[in-house]
């Protein structure tokens, strides 16, 4: 028992793991006495046999025991066999069973041996070398000294046995079967035992094998996933998963293609999508889910890591899952970002749609000089279609001469510009100004020429007509300022210009203004057309004529010291200039006034000054004259510019003052009304009349600040006497043409009657038929407004200007002024006391008041009464006075009986 231990002890130790091997021993013996019972019988009868053959003179205690040994060794051998079948071969040691069968020779051995050495019979020591030769071979067996002994000893012991011929020779063929079958047992078990050997070992590298693919594989797959997070990260890419059914998506994290997440840990997109895209990509997405693309891509713009400004990123990926009723159940894909793409192709779209939209002529041509590209500007410059210009060599859409130049150029220097004299596919021949450029690559190489250019055939012909302009007048068609000047310095750098022989004539049309505004500017125009072409067609010693103003012009006269022929000339300006004009069904008759200097060897390059210094005499004169230049002339200009800025001082410093001149009224005797007229008081100079610096307040744009102050004086005057018990005493103001194109007339005047607190009704308001027609409308507008107010209007010097009836139907009068100038020739004319009888019955039917100026004698005042005239003003009542002497006046007027009147001044 002890050796059936220590071998069971082995074999556990070799076939079961350390952590199973003590249930394995208890399990394999548990076998063992299940297997006994099923071999006790048989093994009974073959001991029984055996003994009675062998040794009948054992007892039956030895046969009980040798039958119960060999019972023993067959259950041990059936149940190592059956563990052995249940091991798996990983598990099992292929030399077991050879080890059972050495152990089952020697058990064997010892067995048969017992019996002879027990009873002492000489007979058996045969069968006990038998037996022990079996013990040796199981003992080698055990020792793995394999088949050569295990064969040896037991054909020995037969040959033993036989020759002895103790036993009988049956007996002695069983056991050599019984022997041979057993060896041949072994040798079967052996070569069973070396073939699960030689299996193992190869399942066994079959094993290794597959380990090492199976490490491989797993360090290839690791290094590709390590490539491609590598890769993904390189590119700033971000892998995308979305479960469609549990609403989860998995997103490569630590990326800015990640939106942030909301309160309840969802991807917010609709914070982080643009407003315009958002609603897009969703379709897009949509379409996909339903079937209707085979895969899903959209760009679209996400805010930035700074939340202040956006990118463009690209959504690429497919569905991969789908349900039995075909539901999309999973999408993968990748979001990258494409903002540099996005702007690429914007610019890359700008590029081609400035290529294609463009006036500029462009072509793209290979290193070669082959035509590859054309916009569609180049082929209407060319007169053909794309497929006739492009994949054609240069030098065949080119008729140029130049062409060869043109390549030379560009090989040597890589550019080339200039313009060459192309022909249209048609045979026109046309200037094309172009430039041709080099374009290289990334490495240096040139790969391309581009060239840009122009049809010079519009541009020459524009050319020309800027030309035309820059020197001619588009009106009239003379020279313009610019010509003259040019034309004068060549007469100036003639030899035979010399001193008294040349002669500057400025020609300025008088009064050309009011035409303008009254008959409108086609008018005006037609007009300096027939007045252009007049001076044009003057005789001799007229050399050169240019317009280089609104209605002014320049005559170049080369008189040669005949001052004669220059006065000729002179007068033949003006009496061509006055005769009448038909424009546009108007007959109208026009005056000039000219300036004339002549060279004098010093003023060269003053002539045009002085002929307009000379022009502004004529003008002062009243015009239709002409006025030669003087040196004297140069100080009256100066004392003019001296005038100019003292004006400016006095205006400023509020210097000007106000005198009134009174108006009698014929039914009452009294004086009721007054005419503001402003004063100047130079430190200086003295007192200026109002002729000598008026006009120079309406040049330098002076009059509407020097008419506000006399306005506010005036009314702020009238409001004092009132409040001192003087009476209502109506105070009329002068308007000027510009007070009146001012746009805050009203508002100023209201202003100026709040402020002085006189009722608006005394106030009047003058002015004269050429300030009112400069613009009707406006006029029209501006008097009903102010008459609204109840200020009074009066219109000034009627019957010397356009009179007539229908101003005085349209415009809010309350007031007619005949002029002085009918009272002077009352008295020797019948015809001016007939304009006056008809003046003053027309403003009675009217209901407009009637104001007679110079008044001088008694005679005339008494016509004026007679005639039903309301107001007399002149010198016979009183010549202008300042407000602290007028005071002194009215009450003389106003608190005497109306037969005393008499000239005060």
């Amino acid at each position: 028992m002890h050796l059936l231990t220590e071998f069971a002890n082995y074999d556990q130790h070799q076939n079961m793991t350390a952590t199973s091997s003590s249930k394995a021993f208890t399990e394999f013996y548990r076998m063992i006495f299940k297997e006994l019972p099923r071999h006790a019988g048989g093994m009974l009868f073959v001991g029984l046999c055996a003994g009675y053959v062998y040794l009948p003179e054992l007892s039956l205690l030895w046969l009980s025991v040798w039958w119960l040994t060999i019972a023993g060794l067959s259950a041990y051998l059936m149940a190592a066999a059956r563990q052995w079948m249940k091991q798996s071969p990983s598990e099992v040691s292929y030399q077991y069973i050879e080890r059972q069968l050495a152990l089952i020779f020697f058990l064997q051995g010892v067995v048969f041996t017992l019996p002879p050495l027990w009873v002492g019979n000489p007979e058996l020591v045969t069968l006990l070398m038998i037996n022990v030769l079996v013990m040796l071979s199981g003992v080698m067996l055990f020792v793995r000294f394999r088949l050569f002994i295990a064969f040896v000893i037991p054909f020995a012991s037969v040959y033993i046995r036989a020759t002895t011929g103790t036993a009988d020779s049956l007996i002695v063929a069983v056991l050599a079967i019984v022997y041979l079958i057993t060896i041949a047992a072994v040798y079967r078990a052996s070569q069973l035992s070396s073939r699960l050997i030689m299996d193992r070992e190869l399942v066994h590298y079959l094993n290794h094998k597959l380990e090492e693919r199976d490490v491989l594989k797993t360090r290839d797959l690791e290094s590709s996933q390590l490539r491609l997070q590598m890769a993904i990260s390189a590119s700033d890419m971000g892998i995308w998963d979305w479960n469609v059914q549990s609403r989860e998506t998995y997103l490569t994290e630590g990326s800015r293609l990640v939106p942030p997440r909301d309160v309840t840990g969802e991807y917010d997109y609709v914070d982080w999508v643009h407003p315009e895209d958002y609603q897009k990509a969703k379709a897009e997405l949509f379409r996909h889910l339903k079937g209707k693309t085979t895969s899903y891509r959209v760009r679209y713009r996400v805010k930035n890591n700074s939340g202040q400004g956006w990118i463009w990123v690209e959504d690429t990926g497919r569905a991969v899952e789908r349900d039995r009723h075909g539901r999309v159940t999973r999408m993968i894909g990748t979001r990258r970002e494409v903002t540099s793409e996005v702007n690429h192709e914007q610019d890359l779209s700008l590029a081609a749609s400035l290529f294609n939209h463009s006036d500029d002529a462009i072509f793209v041509m290979s290193y070669d000089f082959i035509v590859q590209s054309v916009n569609p500007a180049y082929c209407r410059i060319m007169n053909a279609n794309r497929a006739e210009l492009v994949n054609k060599p240069f030098t065949s859409i080119s008729a140029s001469p130049q062409a060869y130049l043109v390549m030379s150029s560009l090989n040597h220097k890589g550019y080339w510009q200039g313009e060459i004299l192309e022909k249209r596919y048609n045979g026109e021949s046309f200037p094309f100004k172009c430039r041709i450029d080099g374009i290289f690559d990334s490495n240096g190489q040139l790969s391309h020429y581009i060239a840009i250019g122009t049809d010079m055939t519009e541009m020459r012909r524009s050319q020309v007509e800027i030309d035309y302009l820059s020197n001619y007048d588009k009106l009239t068609g003379l020279a313009n300022r610019s010509h003259f000047h040019q034309v004068l310095n060549r007469h100036l750098q003639n030899p035979q210009a010399a001193s008294d022989s040349l002669a500057i004539v400025v020609v300025n049309l008088d009064r050309f203004q009011a035409i303008n505004d009254s008959l409108g500017y086609e008018t005006g125009d037609l007009l300096l057309k027939d007045i252009a072409s007049r001076i044009t067609n003057l005789p001799s010693p007229s050399a050169f004529c240019a317009r280089v103003g609104g209605d002014e012009f320049v005559v170049i006269a080369e008189f040669f010291g005949s001052r004669d022929k220059l006065n000729r000339l002179l007068d033949n300006i003006l009496v061509e200039i006055s005769r009448p004009v038909l424009a546009d069904e108007h007959e109208l008759i026009v005056t000039a006034s000219i300036g004339v200097s002549i060279l004098d060897g010093q003023n060269r390059h003053q002539l045009l000054n002085q002929a307009s210094i000379a022009l502004n005499r004529a003008r002062h004169k009243g015009g239709n004259t002409y006025e030669y230049y003087q040196k004297t002339f140069k100080q009256t200009s100066v004392d003019r510019l001296q005038l100019e800025k003292s004006l400016r001082r006095a205006i400023a410093e509020n210097e000007l003052s106000v005198n009134y001149q009174p108006k009698l009224n014929l039914m009452t005797g009294r004086i009721d009304s007054v005419e503001a007229l402003v004063r100047w008081h130079h430190q200086s100079l003295g007192l200026i009349e109002p002729e000598h610096f008026i006009p120079i307040a309406e040049e330098i744009g002076l009059i509407n600040a020097m008419g506000e102050q006399v306005l506010y004086k005036a009314c702020d005057e009238a409001s004092v006497w009132q409040q001192r018990g003087f009476g209502n005493i109506r105070v009329s103001v002068n308007l000027s043409s510009h007070q009146l194109r001012q746009e805050g007339l009203y508002d100023s005047i209201y202003n100026i009657l709040q402020t002085s607190e006189l009722p608006a009704e005394y106030l009047e308001l003058e002015l004269t038929e050429s300030v009112l027609i400069e613009n009707m409308d406006h006029s029209v507008n501006t008097l009903n407004r102010l008459h609204a107010l109840g200020t009074k209007i009066a219109l000034d010097d009627f019957g010397t200007g356009y009179s007539s009836l229908s101003y005085l139907q349209k415009l809010p009068i309350d007031v007619l002024k005949i002029d002085k100038s009918f009272l002077h020739s009352q008295a020797s004319g019948a015809g001016d006391t007939a304009i006056i009888k008809a003046i003053i019955a027309m403003a009675n039917s009217m209901s407009m008041e009637v104001v007679a100026e110079g008044v001088e004698n008694n005679e005339q005042l008494q016509f004026l009464k007679d005639q039903g005239c309301h107001y007399a003003q002149g010198y016979l009542v009183s010549q202008p006075l300042p407000a602290s002497e007028i005071l002194n006046l009215l009450r003389h007027y106003n608190y005497q009986p109306a037969s005393t009147i008499e000239r005060v001044h």
